[in-house]
Formats: C-alpha cells, structure tokens, sequence
C-alpha cells in the first residue's frame, strides 16, 4: 500500500509514481497534525532499522511525505533529529541507515531511501543545511551505493536519480570541512584509546589490593614450609 494526495485526503495505489520533491508540495492538516505527534519521527526512523522490508518501506514513504507536505523548516528539523537521535542508539552515523538501504534487494526500500534523501536535500531551510546534509551522505559513500544500481531500467529509480543529481551537482563542497573531519575523526579515536588507557588503569588500581593479598599468602606459605623444613617435618 503506497499513500499519495488525492486534494481531498489519501488514497491507496500500487506505487507512488514519478514524485518529485521540487514539486509535490501542498500542505494538508491532517499530515501536519500527525507530523506534529510526538515521538512519530522517531517511531518512524526506528522502522528504517526493522527486519522487515515492508515495514521499512512504508517507514521511508510516511517519511518523505512529512518532508514534502508540511512545512520544510518544520518537516526538515524534526526529520533531521529523529535521524540523530536514532543514529545515536545505534552507535552510527544519521543517515547511514539510508545509504544501506540505497543498496538494497528489494526496489520499493532502495526507491524510498532515495526519495526521502532527495526530500530532506531540497527542503533544507538554506544552503547551509543543505550542504551540510549532503556533505554528511557523501561521507557515508552515497555516491557509490548509488552507482550500484544507476544501470536500473526501473522508471521509478531513474527518475529519483536524475532528482538526486540536480539537487547536488552544482554543490561545492568546502575542503575544509573534509579536513576538520579528518583530524575530527582521529580526535576521536585518540579520544577512545585514551579511554581504554584510562580503564586499565582503573582495573589494575583495583587489582593491586589483591595482588598485594595474594603476595602475602605466597610470602606466609613459604615461610611455613621454611620453618617445617627446619624443624625437620
């Protein structure tokens, strides 16, 4: 079941067809309602990492229709936090769980994932935001998973990918954000071996007392059998 307007509310379909995040734009009350729920995001988002694919599919689809029917500032922000926070519990960065699904068996999941990045691009509130997000997808290797399946002669898929090269061939991104993110990344290594380095540290300060006890039995034993040996035992 795939949900597209119908002016007077929503009606079932096979798929939905050639939508385009640049023109599909018409709010509707009830999907800001909705949209307006709380924990509805995240619910959403934790879908995106559910076992089954239909479920995930139509997880993507609720979730660029909330990004193309509500108010792009609105519909961005709330879609952006509930991919971190989610990201967050699963120890990865936001996003990630897009760019696996670009590289999916099942078509709907694959054309959905690339439908919501292409409605999260072009309902960035600035340019800022917006070459932010892709710079965070290009970090994550889109392009690559993308170009696994731009031999596709699905309709659908070509028309998302041609969606996905307009919103971000024209976006330069700046060097130095590839830098900071570089010495970022090694920041936070460091940081963990720092970490690691640090619970050693603890473990063998709470070992010692042991060590110190266990020192002493060996230390009471052998004068034990030092004296039973003197006294000829």
């Amino acid at each position: 079941m795939k949900l597209v307007s119908d002016m007077g509310g929503w009606k079932d379909t096979g798929r939905l067809t050639n939508f385009d995040p640049l023109t599909n734009r018409s709010p509707h009350p009830t999907i800001v309602q909705l949209c307006d729920s709380e924990g509805l995001m995240g619910s959403l988002f934790r879908l995106t990492y559910s076992r089954h694919l239909k479920s995930i599919s139509r997880a993507l689809e609720l979730l660029f229709v909330f990004c193309n029917f509500v108010d792009s500032r609105h519909s961005f922000t709330r879609v952006l936090s509930a991919a971190s926070a989610t990201a967050r519990a699963h120890d990865e960065p936001p996003f990630a769980v897009l760019v696996r699904h670009l590289s999916s068996g099942d078509l709907d999941v694959k054309l959905n994932a690339l439908t919501l990045i292409n409605s999260l691009i072009s309902c960035a509130p600035g340019r800022h935001e917006r070459e932010r997000l892709i710079f965070q997808l290009d970090r994550l290797r889109v392009n690559e998973s993308l170009l696994e399946s731009v031999d596709s002669r699905d309709d659908l898929w070509r028309t998302q990918l041609d969606v996905y090269t307009g919103l971000t061939q024209h976006i330069d991104l700046p060097g130095s954000w590839y830098e900071a993110d570089f010495y970022s990344g090694k920041a936070h290594a460091l940081a963990l071996e720092l970490e690691d380095a640090r619970r050693s540290l603890d473990l063998f300060r709470l070992e010692q007392p042991l060590v110190a006890l266990l020192q002493e039995e060996v230390l009471r034993a052998h004068r034990l059998v030092g004296r039973a040996r003197k006294r000829g035992v």
